[in-house]
């Protein structure tokens, strides 16, 4: 895997990340799972385009976290990771991305339709809400599977494959948040958004350690 390749791979990460933070900041307050029909209608009107843009870009986020993780894989390949566990890490990355982009259709629809009936809208949200969760499966075995490739590769891989474990830790909270309507671990809840930040961090750090890898390969071929 050429440099250009992965710094290619880390931009793209570092993209996708960009996408997932700009959709919570687009749209901070969704209603959370369980929520009243009259609070996801008042939400849908006056938020409309708020959420149509934030489904828009966790769907776009998605799709380029496939290209950063296949880059990472193949980042991974190079030194000497078992190809069980980065073709587990693709795995969950394919499963977390398809769950985001057709929640996300879900998410977009709803916003889009303003004559939806209540029992329907609020039908969707939940969707929406428990969609998020359970793409929360596919992260956890990406974040699990790179970060133990990176704890047997050792070396600077240490630093980022304990962060990713306790990241790890942190998604099997985020993945049980749907078995609660309420309180922060209802399903759209404050622990549902810290698991996804955080997963969300792990990718961002990741994406720097490929660009600084290629900054530093890149040096020492001009030497």
């Amino acid at each position: 895997m050429s440099n250009n390749y992965v710094r290619l791979s880390g931009l793209i990460g570092i993209s996708a990340v960009v996408c997932f933070f700009m959709g919570f900041i687009v749209d901070p307050t969704p209603p959370p799972a369980g929520a009243s029909a009259s609070t996801v209608l008042d939400h849908a009107v006056r938020y409309a385009t708020n959420d149509r843009v934030a489904a828009f870009v966790f769907a776009l986020g998605a799709a380029a976290s496939l290209a950063f993780v296949a880059g990472l894989r193949q980042w991974l390949d190079m030194f000497g990771a078992e190809r069980w566990l980065t073709t587990s890490m693709l795995t969950g990355a394919v499963t977390s991305a398809s769950v985001i982009i057709a929640t996300s259709v879900v998410w977009f629809t709803l916003a889009s339709d303003a004559a939806i009936v209540a029992t329907v809208a609020t039908t969707l949200s939940d969707v929406v809400n428990y969609g998020f969760v359970f793409a929360g499966f596919g992260i956890l075995l990406l974040v699990a599977c790179a970060s133990a490739c990176m704890l047997s590769i050792g070396g600077p891989f240490l630093y980022l494959g304990r962060f990713g474990a306790v990241v790890s830790a942190l998604l099997v909270a985020y993945v049980l948040t749907a078995f609660f309507t309420s309180g922060p671990f209802g399903a759209g809840q404050a622990v549902t958004i810290i698991g996804f930040s955080v997963a969300a961090l792990w990718i961002l750090f990741a994406s720097l350690s490929m660009l600084w890898f290629a900054r530093l390969a890149a040096a020492a071929a001009r030497a």
